[in-house]
Order: structure tokens, then C-alpha cells, then sequence
């Protein structure tokens, strides 16, 4: 634990790089979350935005991991008292001119629905595109968890995601 802990803590404050992907696995009870705590600490004390997004035991959530996290990550940005709005709306806003007009019917869909079918190819598209404008401004650490009880779909995006950043 404390190892991994310490290479965590060396990749935060070495790498320089705005993203990095990495997996923490393991059995029950040895300890992942409380190595991630520490290591989120670290990176926000070094100026890293952390997100902390954990995907529900429920299966009638299958989209709720990267939802959650897309709305994370576009509520920084909106004015304080800006009345709520949806998911894709955010998105837009956060975008502005780096938004696509292409991935409109794909994120509505993707949002309004777990049933229904998506390109993912724009739903992942738009997702690399906030996580890119995010890191601009500051690097980037997500935690999600429980993603054992994600959706092969989410599964399929996220590691799309990561081969997109790297």
C-alpha cells in the first residue's frame, strides 16, 4: 500500500503531464480507497482538479458513472446563479466554439435515455474534448469507483477515452 502510494504521489508531482490514466484494482477490503484519498489529497495540494465519481451497485444506472462525470466537470464553469439545466446544455456551454454541432443527437440521446443507441464515437469525441479544455486550465485526477458494476458500454467509452488521451 504505502509503496503504491508513494509511486502515485511521484507520478502526481513528476509527470507534468495534465493527464494520467491509471488502475487501481483489487479484492474488497485491502485498502483502494483509502490509497486513493491520500492520493487525491496529493494532487489537490498540488493543483489538480480531483473528481470523485462512483458508479452506482445498481444496474438501472448504466450510464450514471460518465453522466455524473461530464456534470462535474461542466458546473465549474457556469455562473453562479445560472438556473439548472441538462447535461448536454452544460456541455455546450462549457465547450463553447470547441463544441461539435455533429455529437448533438448522440449526447441527447446518450442523456436522456440508457436505452437508447448511440455513435459512441461522439459521445467519446465530447468527452476528450472536456477533459482536454479542463486540463488546460489545471491537470486533471478522476477517481471513479465501483466501476465493476459499470456497463460494458461505459467500460468501452472509458477505455476509448484513455487510449484517445495517451
Amino acid at each position: 500500500h504505502y509503496s503504491i502510494l508513494q509511486q502515485l504521489k511521484q507520478d502526481i508531482t513528476e509527470t507534468g503531464t495534465a493527464i494520467l490514466p491509471t488502475a487501481i484494482t483489487g479484492l474488497g477490503g485491502i485498502g483502494k480507497s483509502t490509497l486513493i484519498r491520500e492520493a487525491m489529497i496529493t494532487a489537490a495540494q498540488f493543483g489538480y482538479v480531483t473528481l470523485d465519481i462512483s458508479q452506482p451497485k445498481d444496474l438501472l444506472h448504466p450510464r450514471f458513472a460518465l453522466r455524473r462525470l461530464l456534470a462535474e466537470i461542466t458546473s465549474p464553469n457556469l455562473p453562479e446563479k445560472t438556473p439548472f439545466r441538462n447535461t448536454p446544455w452544460r456541455i455546450k456551454t462549457y465547450l463553447g466554439n470547441n463544441y461539435n454541432p455533429a455529437w448533438e443527437g448522440d449526447i441527447e440521446r446518450y442523456f436522456q435515455h440508457a436505452e437508447h443507441q448511440v455513435n459512441l464515437t461522439s459521445i467519446i469525441e465530447c468527452c476528450v474534448s472536456l477533459l482536454l479544455t479542463l486540463s488546460q486550465t489545471s491537470p486533471v485526477f478522476i477517481w471513479i469507483s465501483n466501476m465493476h458494476w459499470a456497463s460494458k458500454e461505459t467500460l468501452d467509452i472509458i477505455r476509448s477515452i484513455v487510449d484517445e488521451l495517451y
